[in-house]
């Protein structure tokens, strides 16, 4: 029993680390994973480390091929813009369940994004303001209390973050994006909530299709 919990726990490491390496695009997409020198510099065996390939593969981060192995897969932007049009209904949805079950505690987190998102857009810091952006979509799903849609939307999520590598984020209309749709959560305007998240992910998708604009308003 003791060496079951190990390797799983080995797994999960491997896991981690190796979705952490895609998404900084450390493994870049069409890489091969090299199964024994990956074991190798992770301190672990190829059991747990087939174990996270797996898992990453069933993410749609990686792909195998028959007698080749394991591949950093690429994504097409058809795939992004399946995963865009499934983010839109996930958020939409939580969205709703959130202006129902609105309270104080809600209230205050809403708030201080808005505070959080204005402070880091006026500083025109990039990278703060895409990590607090992260974490304003997650806790969108978060605050649904859906068990379905968080696993729903890890998946999802997954996918976009693998997309966003080389991009740039529009800052100006993110911004006001997310600051009208917390104002409509708040005032528990579900329509015109539910039209905002439609326009963002909309947008998202026509700065990722136009090769000419490398910049990303997530």
């Amino acid at each position: 029993m003791e060496l079951k919990i190990e390797q799983q726990s080995l797994g999960e490491i491997a896991y981690n680390r190796i979705k952490e390496l895609i998404l900084n695009n450390v493994l870049k997409p069409g890489t091969k994973i090299k199964q024994e020198e990956m074991a190798k510099q992770l301190g672990i065996s190829k059991i747990p480390l087939r174990q996270s390939l797996s898992v990453l593969e069933s993410e749609g981060l990686v792909q195998t091929y028959h007698n080749r192995g394991f591949y950093v897969r690429h994504i097409t932007k058809e795939e992004l813009s399946e995963v865009l049009e499934v983010r839109t209904a996930l958020e939409t949805m939580s969205v709703f369940l959130i202006i129902n079950v609105l309270n104080d505690g809600i209230k205050d987190k809403l708030l201080r994004f808005i505070m959080e998102f204005e402070d880091v857009y006026n500083k025109k810091d990039y990278k703060r303001y895409f990590d607090i952006d992260k974490k304003f979509h997650h806790y969108l799903i978060k605050a649904s209390n859906n068990r379905i849609l968080l696993k729903l939307n890890d998946i999802s999520h997954v996918q976009v973050s693998r997309y966003l590598v080389g991009f740039e984020l529009d800052m100006e209309t993110s911004f006001k994006h997310h600051k009208e749709l917390i104002e409509y959560i708040l005032s528990k305007k579900q329509k015109e909530a539910a039209e905002v998240i439609r326009k963002h992910f909309l947008c998202v998708r026509d700065y990722f299709f136009n090769d000419e604009n490398k910049k990303y308003s997530g």
